[in-house]
């Protein structure tokens, strides 16, 4: 009786219907429009039914549709004919608008095999054909599908889990849904794949089905072939599904190809898809729980990535925190393995959660044993030195909390997670290998990222770090090799500013510096970048490295040179702790060592000099010397170290007898190393630990480069290095805690490699070195006044550089030395000139024309800046030197400098006693004979050089009077002057050559003399060159005035007409010249001068003019 009831209830309502319900059979033939017609028909019917209808007459509907709509419209989902597709697809979407769960369930899910289900044949239609195309061809109908089976997914997710349990059971059709969305995935339409995605984040499938893990694998491998796509909202939604589905054993092997694809998205720089990436590999790292630390070094590489796109703080602080819960999640799991390890009673084969074979493999490896050696020594080593502790790293400086602006950490900048240190720690050795393996394959995209990465990687690491210096600084060097601006004038000031300078006013420092924005932040990263390595890492291991760059030799090599520089044949030990049990000391110890006997040190500057000097003049003997003193102290390539006491001292075992020790007793080679520390630290008798570095870092296996990918860097660019020096002080001076002291070892170490390299060859090297010097002086405050003569020595030479070192820079660190020392600056001055002057001509290679020059400006600033008498009492010297011009056979072009030099010393008149002394000297012995003519245009400038200074010296009157009593060499001076005079080809000596005869008539007391030059002056008026006849005009001047000029009635007869004539020269200055010569010459006979006058013609109004006031 009920379902009759029903039965008429619904015939009643949907009477209308019926027949074109009817049409809808497809056993029957009817017309396809009609079929058509019928369905848009039924559209529009619910459509209305469902505006009107209530909840009552909802559930008769529901029964209506599924006794007479389901299997029909079940069936034409499969239509040929797109259009009916279509209609079906809106009545059931209408369905699922305005049904609930329940009826809805019914319609779907109830009362129906599998292969009529709507929902399976809906399914079906995305699968793909036998030619592997997607059955349902129309792009429109498939992204209805997915829009419908979306809304059942979001309903299901939506309904009360359990009241509704089983109502809409979607995931009975998981596998098939899943097996179809692996391959809409690859859909070329954007809203499909945006629509796939979502549906695949939507679905619950936590636990993983093994049966469906050929499905997993497929998705997997489709999406991340889909992550190539442009919009970014679709690339979030792909990694949403990818945190999904790696977490399932069986995409395990994909992890690197995902790694791969997360490198190449972090390059994109989108916010969301970033933020994705993050949580990504936060899930990651919480589900998986067999990584090793390769692969956990690849994904903490990719959150380094996330951090580096400077998206804004915010994010940069959801990737910091990310890595604490990861490092925290770590370290939590590995406690747990520890303790299941440590207990005897526990059964490791019976444990799930843990692999015995992999954990053993890792602990029974040499890469493990040695792994722990080297934290054992890396530990030992910066717990020596003391440089940080845990928990404050940064303390309060200021200078270093800019370097944080490029990355997350918490306030205060001082503390950084425990957690994160001690991951970073763990993997730290596999995470700077995957950057550098990076930097490596991505050379062309932006050295600056990577400078960035290896900053935060030092950072969160902080200490036992060291190990990874000689790459850092191969890659500061390649990166900074290919810096266009590295030649730039105003480099070296802003790395000077750098630390200094903010982000909010990069405006004001572009101007300043003239540099591109792009150019400044590349700059600022790498010089952040290495002041970081220098704040973090011990300084001893990152010098001997750059020596090594540097000097282009290995390190032991490196250090027996600088043993031999030093003089230290026979080192002398101390022992704080025992120092009267030297025996003992002697057989515990191992190094090498140095003694007060620093050459550096102001006690020792004398043989600095004499070292130093011997270096650079004796070229053909160098290496005999060095060979001698090497063969005579061969005991120190042995490592043979001789111990003092008060009363006895006695030598080491010779070294078969250590060898044999040390293989006897590993542990002893421990306690050498702590007998190293307990060695005084007194400045004057530090310990050079190289031994011990030797051993912590250069006997370390390679993990970072294999011979095949690895080519070797020819560090040729000495600045380069330079700069990587100076900001390596820079960020230990920055490390502002009190055992930054720098040991006098590394101080001297630091002076050495100056010393090695401030020649005029790396003069582009200048600006750098000071930058060097100023941290170093800085570093080193009181200790200065032990090395104020080195270090002045330096800033000296510095001063020689007047193209690209500051001198007010320069000045201002002589202050400083000064102000640590007792010692005035012009004492410095003085010293340093007779060191120099007495060794000048060994120093200078005549033959090398930038040596030359070179060594003639540092010359020239000592004669700048010495005192009087030091010039004086060393003359013989500086007169010594001077002389070389005439006795050694210099090229014209070293002739010329040296010439420059004297004409400078000259024209500057700062010693006028020396050359009241010597002015005869230099005149008749070094001047004129240069002047003598010779053919060619490089003698001409010898000459013209000469003249220069002849010309300098009568000018500043720097000559004894006495010279003009020596008629001999006048007569040389007037002959070789009339004979520059009459060198037609080279005007300009014809000029300076009359500009000397000026002043040189004003001193002559001969008659005969000065009437000779009278005449040949009278012969110039006639030049065509304007110069000479204006100089000639004033030369006559001088000579009139000449109280000794004595002029015969017949000599006034011959020289009146002249001038007379050139008085009307159409220069109006010269035309004034002569008319004031006239005014003197006519009152040696006014009588013949007015007769002449009287005759003569003038034709230029000045003449006129000039001859009116003659005739008065």
């Amino acid at each position: 009786m009920t379902v009759n009831y029903h039965e008429e209830n619904y015939n009643c309502l949907f009477v209308e219907c019926m027949e074109h319900v009817r049409a809808l059979d497809c056993s029957k033939a009817f017309d396809k429009e009609e079929q058509l017609n019928s369905l848009n028909i039924i559209y529009e019917y619910v459509l209305e039914f469902f505006n009107n209808c209530d909840e009552k007459k909802k559930k008769i509907f529901c029964d209506f549709f599924s006794k007479n709509l389901l299997y029909p419209l079940n069936k034409w989902v499969n239509d040929e004919f797109d259009e009916c597709r279509n209609l079906v697809l809106n009545i059931y979407m209408l369905l699922e608008q305005n049904l609930d769960n329940i009826l809805l369930d019914i319609i779907l899910f109830k009362n129906i095999e599998k292969d009529d289900n709507f929902i399976f044949n809906c399914i079906n239609r995305l699968r793909e054909d036998e030619n592997q195309r997607i059955i349902e061809d129309k792009e429109e109908i498939r992204l209805k599908i997915l829009q419908f089976l979306y809304k059942i997914v979001k309903r299901d997710k939506k309904k009360d889990k359990i009241m509704s349990s089983n109502l809409l059971n979607f995931y009975i059709y998981l596998k098939d849904i899943l097996s179809s969305l692996s391959i809409l995935i690859k859909d070329p339409f954007p809203l499909i794949k945006k629509l796939t995605c979502e549906l695949l984040c939507e679905l619950i499938f936590e636990k993983e089905q093994k049966e469906l893990n050929h499905i997993y694998r497929k998705l997997l491998k489709n999406l991340l072939d889909s992550l190539n796509i442009r919009q970014q909202d679709i690339r979030e939604l792909i990694l949403k599904c990818l945190k999904k589905l790696m977490c399932y054993d069986t995409n395990r092997e994909f992890l690197n190809n995902v790694s791969e694809c997360l490198k190449k998205l972090c390059k994109n720089k989108s916010h969301n898809v970033l933020f994705e990436i993050v949580n990504c590999i936060k899930v990651w790292f919480l589900n998986i729980k067999d990584f090793n630390n390769n692969e956990k070094a690849k994904l903490t590489y990719i959150i380094l990535m996330c951090i580096n796109a400077h998206i804004s703080p915010s994010f940069n602080e959801h990737c910091y925190n990310a890595l604490e819960v990861i490092a925290k999640y770590t370290f939590n799991s590995s406690n747990k393995l520890n303790k299941i390890l440590d207990d005897k009673d526990t059964c490791i084969n019976n444990s799930e959660n843990f692999k015995e074979p992999k954990k053993n493999e890792i602990i029974k490896s040499d890469k493990y044993e040695e792994l722990e050696d080297s934290i054992h020594i890396s530990r030992k080593k910066n717990s020596s030195n003391k440089r940080m502790n845990e928990d404050k790293i940064f303390e309060d400086c200021e200078g270093f909390i800019n370097i944080s602006k490029l990355f997350y950490i918490p306030a205060p900048f001082s503390r950084i997670s425990i957690n994160i240190h001690k991951f970073f720690c763990e993997i730290k050795k596999e995470l700077f290998y995957e950057i550098m393996d990076n930097e490596k394959n991505s050379w062309s995209e932006g050295e600056k990222e990577f400078a960035n990465i290896i900053t935060m990687f030092l950072i969160f690491t902080y200490n036992d770090n060291f190990y990874f210096i000689k790459h850092i600084l191969s890659f500061l060097y390649k990166s900074l090799t290919s810096f266009k601006y590295i030649d730039y004038p105003s480099t070296p000031l802003l790395i000077n500013d750098l630390l200094e300078l903010h982000q909010d006013n990069a405006v004001d420092t572009l101007e300043k510096y003239c540099y591109e924005y792009e150019s400044f932040l590349f700059l600022r990263k790498f010089v952040n970048l290495i002041i970081t390595c220098g704040y973090l890492m011990p300084l001893e291991i990152v010098i001997f490295e750059i020596a090594h760059l540097l000097l282009g030799d290995n390190i032991k090599n490196i250090l027996i040179n600088f043993y031999k520089f030093h003089n230290l044949s026979n080192e002398k030990v101390y022992c704080k702790n025992n120092p009267n049990n030297c025996k003992e000391c002697k057989a515990e110890t191992d190094a090498y060592f140095f003694t007060e006997d620093y050459i550096f040190l102001n006690i020792n500057y004398h043989k600095y000099h004499q070292k130093n000097y011997e270096k650079k003049s004796i070229h053909e003997r160098k290496d005999i010397i060095i060979e001698d003193h090497y063969n005579r102290n061969r005991e120190l390539n042995k490592k043979n170290i001789a111990y003092q006491t008060d009363d006895q001292s006695e030598k080491i075992h010779n070294e078969p007898e250590q060898t044999e020790k040390k293989n006897e007793n590993i542990n002893k080679k421990e306690e050498k190393k702590n007998d190293v520390n307990n060695i005084t630290e007194n400045n004057k008798k530090k310990i050079f630990l190289f031994e011990r570095i030797n051993n912590d870092v250069y006997k370390l296996p390679e993990y970072f480069c294999d011979n095949e990918n690895c080519t070797a860097i020819i560090y040729e660019n000495k600045k380069i290095i330079f700069i990587i020096l100076s900001q390596i002080l820079a960020g230990f001076y920055l490390n502002d805690l009190s055992l930054s002291k720098l040991d006098d070892a590394y101080i001297n170490f630091i002076l050495f490699l100056i010393n090695e390299n401030i020649n005029y060859e790396n003069v582009d090297s200048f600006p750098y070195i000071l930058l060097t010097l100023k941290y170093l002086i800085n570093i080193m405050k009181n200790e200065c006044k032990n090395y104020s003569n080195v270090l002045f020595h330096f800033l000296l030479i510095l001063q020689s550089d007047n193209h690209f070192c500051s001198l007010s820079e320069i000045n201002k660190l002589i202050e400083t030395v000064q102000f640590y020392s007792d010692k005035q600056v012009v004492h410095f001055y003085n010293d340093e000139y007779i060191y120099f002057i007495k060794n000048l001509q060994n120093i200078i290679d005549f033959n090398d024309f930038k040596n030359f020059k070179y060594n003639i400006e540092f010359l020239n600033i000592l004669l700048r800046n010495i005192s009087d008498y030091i010039v004086m009492e060393y003359s013989s010297y500086l007169m010594e030197f001077l002389h070389v011009i005439i006795t050694y056979e210099l090229k014209p072009f070293i002739k010329s400098e040296f010439l420059l030099f004297i004409n400078f010393f000259c024209s500057k008149n700062i010693f006028p006693n020396f050359f009241l002394a010597n002015s005869q000297d230099i005149l008749q012995n070094i001047l004129l004979p240069l002047c003598i003519w010779k053919s060619g245009l490089g003698e001409a400038e010898i000459r013209k050089g000469s003249l220069l200074c002849i010309k300098s010296l009568f000018i500043n009157k720097l000559f004894d009077i006495k010279i003009f009593q020596n008629n001999i060499l006048i007569e040389n001076l007037v002959c070789t002057l009339k004979s520059s005079i009459d060198d037609i080809w080279n005007n300009e000596n014809r000029v300076i050559s009359i500009s000397i005869i000026g002043e040189l008539v004003k001193h002559l007391n001969s008659n005969n003399i000065l009437l000779d030059l009278l005449d040949n002056l009278l012969k110039l008026l006639d030049d065509s060159n304007i110069s000479i006849r204006k100089y000639s005009a004033i030369s006559l001047y001088s000579l009139f005035q000449n109280k000794y000029l004595s002029l015969s009635d017949e000599k006034c007869e011959h020289i009146f007409p002249i001038l007379l004539l050139h008085m009307d020269d159409d220069y109006s200055k010269i035309s004034e010249i002569i008319y004031h010569i006239l005014m003197i010459a006519k009152n040696f006979n006014n009588k013949i001068f007015l007769k002449h006058a009287k005759d003569s013609t003038e034709n230029s109004l000045h003449a006129k003019s000039f001859k009116e006031d003659l005739m008065k």
